[in-house]
């Protein structure tokens, strides 16, 4: 799997190490309007990325930095060409026997990862996994039970399982290794035989292809339904194509793997060693570095991928990666070495954990996997082993189940001029949930232990992005609850006031602008409230947006309140001032408490009623039921406190009044 200029076909014209194709490269423009026309370019699959052929006369590095440049040119680079190693296959293969997969006592390697332990608890159903590389052939015995999914071809930019045909055999083995049929009585496992198999072909019969076909299949895989993409590929060199389609994938919760290299070398090949991707090197039978193996920082874990020239379990075979594929067009099982292979163990492994927890994070999934790891050579982490080696049984074993929001909500509890206070449902898990993380605008954030939280220091009237994660005893954590909330602007006429907090919790929930537009540094506390006003503020408390009635034929088209008028009505909140006929709204008319009952309930759906009463509020009155759904809500506790037993049913709302029935309703009804 080295990079090499042997066994690539004439159109690629490979120069010597590092290799890059001869004729075309790749380019990304600035967006200009129109855009810029470049003549004989074509779209190279990844968005936004360009394929230019070089002039004659030019070589390609030359008219990479002519379009450099370039001011209408974002980036451009050159296109390396990635080249798999010639197959070194074992001196004899084996053929198929008629017992149940009767070559996998010959499959060291398997064990070597506790795949045929994991498999009581997951054989990977339910993950994709894309395999990038030379394409899958069924053209054997043991594929038979796989249906691809969604194969492509990104060299000849074409679509199924036709054009996704292995023709070199480097693919077929590596997709046997994750995904191979298991207890069909025919030649081989795989790891993670209940997954399916994207086949996703980016490198040509002699094993070589392209950088932007590599980032190509990438973004397919991505697209189309992948969680897994192994890469058993790669080159000394790097592309920024290929890095922008990694980190979308990663953005999607896909996982990459990629093989480290065969050169014995000092440094991981690309793109395993992108941060994001899971890089992979070989060991032996005895749990040795495999001698070809790369080594370096970037490495993360290693697998079985075998060594030809040994055999320590003394079977008589050598200690190569067992598969069926084909060699010059002969099909057969396989021994082959390599970090391809070892790769596809782990790939397969991702495969199987995310059969037993397919709602695992990337990072919980490869944590697991660095904690199970056997550890090889020096203490914990080296350059040669990684975090060691893949013992997917144990990492399935450890707890990889997230906290989950059953009823995600992130409520405002009280909103402040400099702070706001934050309270959130609680979320399910196998374990306890121990801690939360509360962040704003993507800071570190604040560790608490329970579910509520002051933040301070913020400024007045100021838009905030805020998310809430929670975390488990083994330290996962939850998907994030966000919310973009405001901070209050205090009014000039409120300090001090009785309803002052409820008034904030208006202003920053965005319910109210004040009452004297267009300054809007005035509440009015004490001023009535219209039915005209009330529309409004409910529109906006309650989100309401849709408006198809017929209107009132007192509410004038095009006046301050019509349009929010409408929208209550719509809403089945209001029915009019004059029943039975409805036809009227009266919206300058002064709102009583009754009738603030009336459009509360409506508004928020109440329907239980156990309150015992107030004495002024007559049984079986216009609003005697209502008054009592309001109270029984807790979002009213009567007029005249400390006593509480009298609503006041006539009197007339004012501002202040209807900013804590609102703030009441509102908190009572998001509250779990």
């Amino acid at each position: 799997m080295a990079l090499a200029s042997d066994a690539v076909e004439a159109q690629l014209e490979v120069p010597d190490s590092p290799g890059h194709a001869s004729d075309h490269v790749l380019v990304k423009l600035e967006e200009t309007d129109p855009p810029r026309a470049l003549a004989g370019v074509e779209e190279s699959g990844v968005d936004g990325w360009l394929s230019l052929p070089v002039p004659e006369g030019k070589t390609p590095a030359d008219f990479v930095a002519e379009l450099n440049a370039r001011p209408d040119v974002e980036v451009a680079e050159l296109d390396p060409i990635v080249q798999l190693d010639p197959p070194v296959l074992s001196a004899g293969h084996f053929g198929s026997v008629t017992v149940n997969d009767p070559d996998f006592q010959l499959q060291w390697h398997l064990p070597a990862v506790q795949a045929d332990q994991a498999w009581g608890a997951s054989t990977g159903t339910g993950a994709v996994v894309a395999v990038v590389d030379t394409g899958i052939s069924k053209g054997g015995e043991d594929l038979a039970c796989h249906e691809f999914v969604s194969p492509y071809n990104a060299i000849t930019d074409s679509s199924g399982a036709a054009a996704a045909n292995d023709d070199h055999g480097h693919g077929t083995h590596v997709a046997g290794t994750v995904a191979q049929c298991t207890n069909n009585g025919v030649g081989v496992a795989g790891v993670a035989f209940g997954s399916r198999l994207m086949p996703v072909k980016v490198l040509n019969s002699g094993g070589a292809g392209v950088i932007s076909d590599i980032a190509e299949g990438i973004e397919w895989a991505r697209t189309h339904g992948a969680d897994v993409i192994n890469l058993s590929l790669g080159c000394h060199c790097e592309a920024s194509i290929v890095d922008e389609a990694i980190e979308a994938a990663v953005a999607d919760g896909v996982i990459l793997v990629a093989a480290s290299g065969n050169d014995d070398g000092n440094s991981v090949f690309y793109p395993a060693r992108h941060p994001d991707v899971i890089a992979v090197g070989a060991t032996d039978f005895r749990n040795v570095r495999a001698p070809y193996s790369n080594r370096g920082s970037h490495l993360e874990l290693v697998a079985p991928g075998g060594d030809l020239d040994r055999d320590d379990n003394d079977d008589g075979n050598p200690d190569g990666v067992l598969q069926e594929t084909f060699q010059n067009n002969v099909w057969d099982y396989y021994y082959i070495e390599g970090t391809s292979m070892a790769t596809a163990h782990v790939s397969g492994a991702v495969a199987l954990l995310l059969g037993a927890y397919p709602e695992v994070s990337p990072m919980v999934l490869r944590t697991a996997l660095h904690t199970a790891a056997l550890d090889l050579g020096p203490s914990g982490f080296d350059n040669s082993h990684g975090h060691g080696l893949v013992q997917v049984h144990d990492a399935l074993l450890t707890d990889l189940e997230r906290p989950v929001w059953t009823e995600g909500t992130l409520l405002v509890e009280s909103y402040g001029e400099t702070s706001l206070t934050f309270t959130w449902s609680a979320p399910t898990d196998n374990e306890a949930v121990t801690g939360y993380l509360l962040r704003r605008d993507g800071s570190e954030g604040l560790v608490v232990n329970d579910r509520t939280a002051t933040v301070t220091g913020l400024s007045p009237g100021t838009r905030y992005v805020f998310e809430v994660l929670a975390r488990d005893e083994a330290g996962n954590w939850s998907e994030p609850l966000s919310a973009a909330v405001r901070t209050a602007q205090a009014f000039t006429d409120t300090a001090g006031h009785t309803f002052y907090g409820d008034i904030l919790w208006m202003s920053g929930s965005g319910v109210t602008r004040g009452c004297n537009p267009p300054a809007g540094d005035r509440f009015c506390p004490d001023d009535l409230v219209t039915r005209g006003q009330l529309a409004a503020f409910l529109v906006r408390a309650f989100g309401l947006t849709k408006s198809d009635h017929p209107g009132f034929v007192d509410v004038a088209k095009g006046s301050t309140f019509e349009s929010e008028i409408g929208k209550l009505a719509t809403g089945g909140i209001t029915r009019g001032c004059n029943p039975p006929v409805n036809d009227r709204f009266c919206p300058d008319d002064p709102v009583s408490r009754a009738h603030a009952a009336a459009f509360l309930v409506r508004a928020l759906g109440l329907t239980k009623n156990t309150h015992p009463g107030f004495v002024d509020v007559v049984d079986g009155s216009a609003f005697e039921s209502d008054i009592g759904k309001l109270a029984t809500a807790g979002i009213t506790q009567g007029c005249n406190p400390p006593a509480n037993d009298r609503f006041c049913p006539e009197g007339a709302l004012t501002r202040g009044q209807l900013a804590a029935l609102l703030h009441r309703a509102l908190g009572t009804s998001l509250r779990d």
